[in-house]
């Protein structure tokens, strides 16, 4: 339990990267559906871990989850540091650059010429104080652990103990979780990105915010979803 939260904790930062880097590097016009697919990467690996880890349990041992999950995360480690790129934009003007050394981006050096305060860390918690983002940040906050989280914890107690499953069964049945997760990703970000261009069309302007009356129709699916 401690190695988890440990894990929880330092992989927190690395999951806020990918919805900095499509902002970066997509048009506004499609962001929804890239970050559909950035989305998609976390909401299916929930239930795609029991899944998978299912099979391995019944065939080859418990202990087997936690060494494939050890080498996953090493071999993403290894994988980031040698392929990811960094997109943080310098804000210094490039004639007061410093010259590259020949290592390139494998020498350590600082990004933001700007000086480091401890305060920078705890900033965009300043945000809570704004009900426009508080409000969505909450609700999106209970829909995922409800819709997401709490199935896959509850699953095996509700279904192994009710119909006596063995690890392998409890597996199968994120299937629906997963198909939910494809569909509901692969959808919605398309139709919000339609949404902004539709009000666009019809206002003469539009604004990020339009995007959260698609988060009706989420909320509305997933209650549906876990009451039937």
């Amino acid at each position: 339990m401690a190695t988890r939260a440990i894990s929880a904790f330092f992989i927190s930062p690395p999951i806020g990267i990918g919805s900095g880097i499509i902002t970066e590097l997509c048009e506004p016009d499609e962001r929804g559906q890239k970050l559909g697919w950035w989305t998609l990467m976390i909401t299916v690996g929930i239930p795609a871990g029991p899944l998978i880890m299912g099979f391995v349990t019944q065939h080859i041992g418990v202990q087997w989850v936690f060494w494939i999950f050890a080498i996953l995360n090493f071999v993403q480690l290894i994988a980031y540091i040698v392929f990811g790129a960094e997109t943080l934009p310098s804000k210094q003007p490039i004639s007061s650059r410093a010259p590259q050394i020949a290592l390139g981006k494998w020498a350590f050096r600082r990004l933001d010429p700007a000086p480091f305060k401890l305060v920078d860390i705890i900033r965009p918690l300043f945000l809570a104080q704004k009900l426009e983002v508080l409000i969505p940040r909450v609700a999106y906050a209970f829909t995922f652990c409800y819709a997401n989280v709490a199935v896959v914890v509850e699953m095996p107690t509700v279904f192994g103990e009710k119909f006596n499953l063995n690890a392998q069964q409890i597996g199968l049945q994120f299937i629906a979780l997963i198909i939910g997760c494809i569909l509901g990703d692969q959808l919605s970000g398309p139709c919000s990105d339609y949404l902004l261009r539709f009000l666009r069309r019809r206002n003469g302007r539009s604004c990020p915010a339009d995007r959260l009356w698609l988060s009706y129709v989420g909320y509305g699916t997933t209650i549906a979803g876990l009451l039937i």
